[in-house]
């Protein structure tokens, strides 16, 4: 056993992250402060005031909105006409209680939007297209009632909330996994637009 009460744990990031929080916000105006985890409405408020900063690059759009009614959308980037070039996908946020996912997807952004030198040498031959939150439902629900949540917050079954969303390609990587428990169906679908419903 390597903790004996991770909730020891969980209680000392709720104390950090609420300490640093009190000085510094994720988002601030213009820029973003990559040192602290955003919350989901910093994380959108950030990606569109960037679009909108930098209409000649940024395009940013609408997917689908959770079943929670939370807006999900890409970031496209593009000198150009977006899709001309090959494109780079980036996602981030597919798990609930992985925080790191969407900064890191943030922080790419912020590199090949508003540093000059990056966004040269990174837009000449590609697109770009970042989700930097696939999951806000089950984001928002990792802050505010279990810091340990993975899935989605779809109504499955009246006892049954959550789908592991990346167990819900059309591939059969560890199809095993459709018989456990309701926190790790799988549906099997092909559409990325169905499985972030």
């Amino acid at each position: 056993v390597d903790i004996e009460d991770y909730e020891v744990l969980l209680e000392e990031e709720r104390s950090s992250i609420a300490e640093k929080r009190k000085t510094h916000q994720g988002f601030d105006g213009r820029f973003g402060n990559f040192s602290l985890y955003w919350t989901n409405d910093e994380i959108e408020a950030w990606c569109t005031n960037l679009a909108n900063l930098y209409p000649q690059f940024v395009q940013m759009e609408t997917l689908i909105f959770s079943p929670g009614g939370r807006r999900i959308y890409a970031m496209k980037v593009s000198t150009g006409v977006f899709g001309q070039k090959p494109i780079y996908a980036v996602e981030g946020g597919m798990h609930a209680r992985e925080w790191v996912g969407p900064p890191t997807a943030l922080y790419l952004l912020h590199k090949i939007v508003e540093d000059p030198v990056t966004r040269a040498e990174l837009l000449t031959d590609v697109d770009w297209l970042i989700i930097p939150m696939q999951n806000p439902d089950g984001y928002v629900w990792s802050w505010t009632n279990d810091r340990m949540w993975r899935q989605n917050r779809r109504q499955i079954t009246p006892t049954c909330i959550g789908a592991d969303l990346n167990r819900n390609f059309a591939q059969t990587w560890r199809a095993a996994t459709i018989t456990q428990p309701c926190g790790s169906l799988t549906f099997r679908k092909s559409n990325l637009i169905e499985i972030l419903q």
